[in-house]
């Protein structure tokens, strides 16, 4: 799905049109006419920015979380989530969303703390989005809480989710993020995962 439903010759197109037959053309100047073009230019090279910079799926299912997923930026941790609603984490950093404070980056989750637990998982249980999964754990896991949620994220064929760590999310970055692949996970996740949406 390209971004606002627009390919990029609609966007030349629209342009073009303009400066040869629309208004530009019927009253302007050739100077006003000049300016006129490079801003037209300009915002062209934007629209196409916005047009061609993903390939986003918004239409994720509960099937599309099934399977074993990995953590990136190098962690140990794998989570499981079983087609009959259960999930097995392994590895999982004690500070991501179960006890103590996250760190601001996914690099500093290096060599913390990890531990082992089980529980249920859904699609969207606690969100107004269907793009997230939501862990529960089981009352006897070491897990200190009554849930975790993830984004549910497919970029240009990439699955993975996103848990935001101790950042505000207006000056998070990618690395500010514990996400996991379900193919082969990123040492150093790209640039705008997790901002796609």
């Amino acid at each position: 799905m390209r971004a606002f439903g627009v390919g990029p010759g609609a966007v030349i197109s629209l342009t073009s049109s303009v400066l040869h037959h629309g208004l530009v053309a019927n009253f302007a100047s050739n100077g006003t006419r000049r300016r006129i073009g490079a801003l037209l230019v300009t915002f062209s090279a934007v629209m196409l920015a916005l047009v061609a910079c993903t390939n986003s799926d918004f239409n994720l299912t509960k099937e599309d979380a099934y399977g074993t997923w990995r953590a990136g930026s190098g962690l140990p941790t794998t989570l499981e989530l079983a087609t009959d609603g259960t999930f097995q984490a392994t590895a999982w950093p004690v500070s991501v969303g179960c006890d103590g404070d996250p760190p601001a980056t996914a690099k500093e989750l290096r060599g913390t703390e990890t531990i082992d637990f089980s529980g249920t998982w859904e699609e969207g249980a606690y969100a107004a989005s269907p793009n997230e999964i939501t862990l529960t754990p089981a009352p006897e896991s070491p897990c200190g809480t009554p849930w975790i949620d993830a984004d549910l994220r497919s970029e240009d064929g990439v699955l993975y989710t996103c848990t935001k760590l101790d950042t505000p999310i207006d000056l998070a970055s990618a690395e500010n993020w514990f996400i996991l692949y379900r193919s082969t996970p990123e040492a150093t996740p790209d640039s705008g995962r997790c901002f796609n949406y």
